[in-house]
């Protein structure tokens, strides 16, 4: 079953980690929510994307999703939970967080000439270098991994007022797009573990499973509002001497 199971019943003996195998599908799902005064201003929702390797607990309740993707009681779960948080809390902002990107981010892309094609000269996109009016930021050096092709999933998360997802998977990517009304954020490569996103000879971004030239790597950051919850900017941190125009 690889390694998985074995790193969430291993973390589970840890009594700060929230995300227990119970019934649902996945290795885990659990929120984390922010309160500013006494007000519940945001709601993260953390959520097995699935993939691969589920846990044995998952099999056992007769789960057996081995796509990426969210099962059918994943769906239920939270959409039941947040349409009861906005009956007492309607003005509660929410946050998906998965691992695998849904297709809705390669729309989101588009504008900025993505296209599935490895072989696209439009690779690299240094959304950064495109438009420095736009909130939109970071790299897109690779086709993304993604599912929900028919956007079912992604019209029932605007439905339920969701105003952000963050994501990762796919290490050679990290940009921030608004798109119809939802910022879609892949996270930013914080170590160089694994493929990554390099400044090589002749200023070229390139990845690579071995370094071969200076590593893109950071943070990215999104400033909430203290008041409401709201998202008022996002960004990327870089690490210090490191820096893609370099």
């Amino acid at each position: 079953m690889g390694t998985r199971p074995w790193k969430s019943r291993n973390r589970e003996q840890n009594g700060y980690f929230l995300a227990k195998q119970r019934t649902l599908t996945g290795n885990g799902n659990y929120t984390v929510g922010i309160k500013q005064g006494k007000e519940l201003t945001r709601v993260f929702y953390m959520i097995d994307s699935n993939s691969g390797n589920p846990s044995e607990l998952s099999i056992a309740n007769g789960h057996s999703k081995h796509q990426a993707g969210f099962g059918g009681d994943q769906i239920e779960w939270y959409t039941n939970g947040i349409n009861e948080l906005h009956k007492s809390s309607p003005n509660t902002k929410i946050t998906f967080v998965f691992h695998i990107a849904i297709h809705a981010f390669e729309k989101a892309y588009e504008k900025y000439g993505y296209t599935r094609d490895r072989s696209s000269s439009a690779f690299p996109i240094i959304i950064d270098k495109m438009d420095e009016t736009s909130t939109d930021f970071g790299i897109v050096l690779s086709p993304t991994e993604s599912w929900d092709r028919d956007g079912y999933v992604w019209q029932g998360l605007k439905a339920l007022g969701v105003d952000s997802i963050c994501v990762g998977h796919d290490h050679e990517n990290c940009a921030g797009v608004v798109y119809e009304g939802v910022r879609l954020q892949f996270g930013f490569k914080s170590s160089t573990y694994d493929s990554n996103i390099y400044v090589d000879v002749g200023d070229r971004l390139v990845k690579s499973w071995v370094p071969s030239g200076t590593p893109i790597i950071g943070g990215t950051v999104m400033e909430i509002n203290s008041q409401n919850g709201e998202i008022e900017k996002a960004y990327h941190y870089y690490c210090k001497n490191v820096d893609f125009e370099q």
